[in-house]
């Protein structure tokens, strides 16, 4: 009699364990939040990535970093974080969560994969504008506004995305791009004219004025192609 007990006692012990057993793994797959997002890669810095979503309007920005991150091609291989470019489209995979920052940060993130590939817009008119300094940033006047003529070629988003990533290289300086006020006294302005867009050539003119009213407006003319999803200059002039 005394035997059986044990036995009895020992069999519900199993179940009781087995029962905690699955109600553990249960709640672990159920707890798991996963969550897949489109963005655009609009600047790089180091293991640093900007991005925008490319079917928002809404002007947010976005950065993660690649540093430890597995990055996998169109053809879902693993490869280098360095192949992630500006204009690249990717599908980042991460915990379901988004900081509540500026830029936004993803949280958790798994997996970062090319989906396609565009023309570096952003990147391509930050070094370009950065280019009109001598030392890729203004020497002295901290207050610039960037205005566009021409064709609509740059997204609001993207307008957004350049003011912001320039406010950061520029320590220190102010940048406003399409201010809504009259121009601020003492301010730089820097016109970019979009003059003849097409679909794998491009002319724009980028016009600087650093207010001092000492300087003459110094012009940039350049004619640029894209090839393999970037923007390359092919003909150039400075005045």
């Amino acid at each position: 009699m005394q035997k059986q007990r044990i036995i009895s006692f020992l069999l519900v012990l199993v179940m009781l364990l087995s029962l905690t057993s699955c109600k553990k793994k249960s709640l672990t797959q159920t707890s798991s939040v996963s969550a897949k997002r489109h963005m655009e890669i609009v600047y790089k810095r180091g293991q640093t990535c900007y991005a925008i979503d490319p079917e928002s309007d809404e002007p947010s920005l976005y950065v993660f970093s690649l540093a430890g991150q597995p990055v996998f091609d169109q053809d879902d291989s693993p490869v280098s974080s360095t192949t992630l470019v500006p204009g690249m489209l990717v599908e980042v995979s991460y915990d379901g969560y988004i900081l509540d920052s500026y830029p936004s940060q993803f949280s958790g993130i798994n997996k970062i994969a090319v989906r396609e590939r565009r023309a570096n817009n952003v990147d391509f008119l930050v070094a370009q504008i950065s280019g009109m300094f001598p030392s890729t940033k203004p020497d002295e006047n901290n207050l610039w506004e960037i205005a566009f003529g021409g064709t609509t070629y740059l997204t609001h988003v993207e307008q957004k995305a350049l003011e912001y990533i320039l406010r950061e290289n520029w320590t220190g300086a102010t940048v406003t791009v399409e201010p809504q006020e009259e121009k601020a006294f003492g301010s730089g302005s820097i016109q970019v004219n979009f003059m003849d867009i097409q679909d794998d050539t491009m002319e724009l003119e980028i016009i600087v004025d650093d207010g001092s009213g000492e300087n003459l407006p110094e012009t940039k003319r350049i004619i640029a192609s894209c090839a393999t999803g970037s923007w390359v200059i092919t003909e150039y002039e400075r005045i």
